[in-house]
């Protein structure tokens, strides 16, 4: 019996430190994503969306069964607008040309936390949804630096990105993922994105990075004269 006791007491410590483990893991996540305790009572939350999908050149979105935008082309982010914190959400985005059950986009619930900024993107060529809603953070988690988040909605080109001539990612952005923030010089760079398959450029552009501010880069898909190709929209979250 002595050593059974033993035994379940063994066994109970090592599941104490595993839960310790997991709530410092999840404590060091929050402080890189966010400022501050995270809390989901009696406030509200600031969200935008962005059109990354190509089932439909345009797209409304309803929340709560009510109109909020009437049209969102693909390409394009909307307008931040406030939503209570602590509550699911709706979320039901229509094409603007189909109002059949063919022409729905997404129709997903989420919750939000208080005074937090969300960009939320939709994604996807013939099988649309939300790609997970990416919580912004207000301030650069890197001292008298700028910070970049990749977001990579689309659905078939794993990406890296470079700041001049130095990739900032540590490993390729999979597809409908968003990265944690990588830290990267105040100033004005050239900042290329490329297919980490193919090595092709998926785009380059010139930026002014401000330190201590954060950028979302998001990837998405886009219909072309030749079909589907990818192009990119940098948004500044501040």
């Amino acid at each position: 019996m002595s050593q059974f006791f033993t035994m379940c007491v063994t066994a109970l410590r090592r599941f104490n430190l595993v839960l310790v483990g997991m709530a410092v893991a999840l404590v060091s996540v929050i402080g890189g994503c966010y400022d501050g305790v995270i809390t989901f009572t009696n406030g509200n939350a600031s969200v935008r969306i962005f059109n990354g999908q190509t089932k439909s050149a345009a797209m409304t979105v309803e929340i709560d069964t009510q109109l909020q935008i009437a049209s969102l082309a693909n390409g394009t982010v909307s307008e931040q607008f406030s939503l209570s914190s602590g509550l699911y959400h709706s979320f039901f985005c229509q094409s603007t040309t189909d109002s059949t059950t063919l022409g729905i986009i997404a129709n997903q619930r989420y919750m939000f936390a208080d005074n937090a900024k969300y960009t939320m993107v939709v994604h996807g060529l013939d099988f649309t949804d939300f790609v997970k809603p990416v919580l912004d953070s207000s301030v650069s988690p890197f001292p008298s630096k700028a910070a970049i988040r990749i977001i990579n909605a689309t659905d078939t080109s794993i990406c890296n990105v470079f700041v001049d001539t130095i990739k900032i990612n540590d490993k390729p952005a999979d597809i409908q993922t968003a990265t944690r923030l990588f830290a990267a010089p105040p100033g004005i760079y050239t900042i290329t994105t490329y297919n980490s398959y193919s090595n092709a450029e998926i785009d380059h552009r010139s930026v002014n990075l401000v330190a201590d501010r954060c950028y979302n880069l998001i990837i998405y898909d886009a219909v072309g004269k030749s079909g589907v190709l990818q192009k990119v929209a940098f948004l500044d979250i501040n």
